[in-house]
């Protein structure tokens, strides 16, 4: 390939972190983090703009759950000893009584349990004879989130030697379900509680404790510590009065489920969409999804009004104008028709960024658009949290207005080298800085050379291309708002290796390599190419996942001389979506294990590991005739192929 001296647009991103490259035009936000010092970028001329994780509007979508919001957000935590039914309302939470007509929020002398004095109390001085009391005394906690409870303590007033006599305890967690029910005694006056729970909030509560014949003032009911939300504490009907003086709740530890969306932020303009970064802290046993979605209009929604002309729905009022959020609450229920994506002009919700790669990834996105979202859940368990402290992704202006490109054939055999012809035509109008250079890439495949380049059909004889990683970079004259429309192809050889490999491409503009490039959209580039998609599909459909396996000579002599001292065992791994274990052995004619070469798992594409003729316990083999073993586990099945190799000395 012709040298081409430039990086692609993610390693010019990556060099701008580190200051070497020039960005006025880039722009970073950062989410959270304030007190931080600005990102490196602003010392190469990026623009910085801060936002707070605080500044949440239910209109332009943001909304939290279950979390602190700061300088970083995390879930809701309780220590041990912390009393859970006092802090309900900081949590979301509430705390209600069972009625004559399902539930209802406590009055002031029930509200006396959760206020953490010890010298107040409720007093039940007709435990029979009360609305809320003729099947007993239901006390219903919503404890705002999931939180491991492991006990219930009923405290009376100070020096009371009055006691409840039979407790039974049901609970539910906030996804439903996930605690054992127990044999109970008091079934027929706690029927109707439980009823009333699932037909007037939806929630089905199950039976998870359950006390018989207290005489003590204070009673202890000990749980299990599954995460629940929605618990209960049911008095069973009793002929003697009983007090109350604090009714607490306590486990530790961090809310199991807790979410945050953001705005939809506007970007001020049709931008390209770079990398996105973020710090933070996951525990084992916790996880933490960072997800995004990006669109070219403010509202990543379609809302619907019924018409009630058969099943008609439509997305604007009567008054003829768009529904948005506050106009379509405005609605009555009966008018209120379906709420869907918005998925002509809104990309949908990315799959989960691996926490992980914290230092930054491509920000995904197919096009340029204007708007950005982003959604973080936490899933917690016990102690075992997480925690965002701040999330940055960068932007730059888009370098045209319009860019499509497809694939020519987008049908091929796997693992076969041919020819491709990828097809771009951009949209370039007055105001564009138009672009000389694209960044190509296979996903799912392998570019093994250029072997042209045309504009409108005539041969580009100047171009350049330098071999990347995982692709190409590829200069030629720039086109400008004078070459609007035209087509640019590119003939690339390249295989693929799995079901799907899709040609992914920016296009970049060498004066401003701190700007980030922009995306190449599937569409009708070519009126030439049947397709208009940048996937190309395997023809063969079988269940082949292991490809050639090859080794670099027949024979080798690991000697130390430094020559023909090591062998590459080299294979293809074909139409896997996702990593597989995959193992590369060395055994002796017998079948016993030498060497165990290579032992974790690979996704598709072309992989190589190196022996060096040693054993398990890094001695020198014998001379002989040896065995290479590759063994892939996909989809319950185990493919193995094998190649011999001598060695000599």
């Amino acid at each position: 390939m012709k040298k081409l001296q430039r990086t692609t647009w993610l390693i010019a991103a990556l060099l701008a972190l580190l200051g070497s490259q020039p960005s006025a035009a880039l722009v970073v936000y950062r989410i959270g983090g304030e007190s931080l010092p600005p990102p490196v970028e602003v010392e190469t001329g990026a623009e910085f703009r801060q936002l707070s994780w605080a500044d949440l509007d239910k209109d332009l979508g943001g909304e939290s759950f279950g979390l602190a919001l700061t300088e970083q957000i995390t879930p809701f935590f309780y220590n041990e000893s912390d009393n859970m039914a006092t802090t309900l309302s900081g949590v979301s939470g509430n705390f209600q009584h069972g009625a004559y007509n399902g539930f209802e929020d406590v009055g002031d002398e029930l509200s006396l349990v959760i206020d953490g004095d010890p010298e107040t109390f409720f007093l039940e001085t007709r435990p029979r004879e009360h609305a809320h009391t003729f099947r007993g005394t239901a006390l219903f906690f919503d404890l705002g989130g999931d939180f491991a409870t492991r006990l219930v303590r009923f405290v009376p007033k100070v020096g009371s030697e009055r006691s409840v006599a039979h407790v039974i305890v049901a609970a539910q967690t906030d996804a439903g379900g996930g605690v054992d029910q127990i044999e109970f005694v008091g079934a027929s006056a706690l029927n109707r509680s439980l009823g009333e729970a699932k037909q007037k909030k939806g929630i089905e509560l199950k039976v998870v404790a359950e006390i018989l014949e207290n005489k003590n003032p204070q009673l202890d009911i000990e749980l299990d510590g599954t995460p629940i939300r929605y618990l209960m504490i049911h008095v069973m009907p009793q002929d003697k009065i009983w007090d109350l003086a604090e009714l607490e709740v306590y486990g530790g530890g961090f809310q199991g489920s807790a979410s945050y969306q953001s705005n939809v932020l506007d970007i001020g303009e049709f931008a390209n969409l770079g990398w996105v970064r973020w710090g933070g802290r996951q525990d084992e046993g916790a996880q933490v999804e960072i997800r995004s979605r990006a669109g070219g209009d403010e509202t990543p929604l379609v809302y619907w009004r019924n018409t009630f002309r058969g099943d008609e729905q439509v997305p604007f009022g009567e008054d003829g104008k768009l529904l948005t959020r506050k106009t379509y609450g405005r609605l009555g229920p009966i008018m209120r028709g379906a709420i869907t994506d918005d998925t002509a002009q809104w990309e949908l919700w990315s799959s989960p960024y691996e926490f992980a790669d914290s230092a930054g990834v491509a920000l995904r996105a197919t096009r340029s658009h204007r708007y950005v979202q982003f959604r973080i859940a936490f899933s917690s368990f016990g102690q075992a949290g997480g925690q965002l402290g701040y999330l940055e992704f960068a932007v730059s202006p888009r370098l045209v207005t319009g860019l499509v490109g497809e694939i020519d054939p987008w049908q091929a055999a796997v693992a076969e080298e041919r020819t491709f012809t990828y097809a771009l035509r951009p949209t370039i109008e007055p105001g564009d800085q138009g672009f000389d250079g694209l960044d190509l890439r296979l996903v799912g495949g392998r570019i093994v050379d250029v072997e042209a380049v045309r504009l409108s059909g005539e041969p580009v004889a100047d171009f350049s291309a330098v071999a990347e990683e995982d692709g190409v970079v590829l200069g030629f004259p720039r086109l400008d708002v004078e070459r609007s429309g035209e087509l640019l192809e590119v003939d690339v050889r390249a295989e693929i290796f799995r079901f799907g490999a899709i040609f992914e491409g920016r296009v970049i503009d060498s004066t401003a390599p701190g700007e980030i490039g922009q995306i190449v959209a599937a569409g009708e580039a070519s009126e030439l190419v049947d397709g208009n998609q940048l996937l190309v599909q395997a023809m063969t459909l079988d269940n082949k996942v292991l490809g050639t396996v090859s080794l670099s000579t027949e024979a080798f002599t690991p000697n130390g001389d430094q020559i023909n001292d090591q062998v590459e065992i080299a294979y293809e791994l074909l139409k896997v979506t996702e990593p597989v274990p995959v193992e590369v052995l060395v055994r002796d004619l017998s079948g016993r294990l030498v060497r165990r070469v290579y032992a974790d798992v690979d996704v598709a594409g072309r992989h190589s590991h190196q022996w060096d003729g040693r054993d398990e316990a890094g001695q020198q083999v014998a001379p002989g005739l040896y065995i290479c073993q590759v063994e892939v586990e996909s989809g319950g099945q185990r493919q193995v192929q094998m190649r011999p190799i001598a060695v000599a000395y």
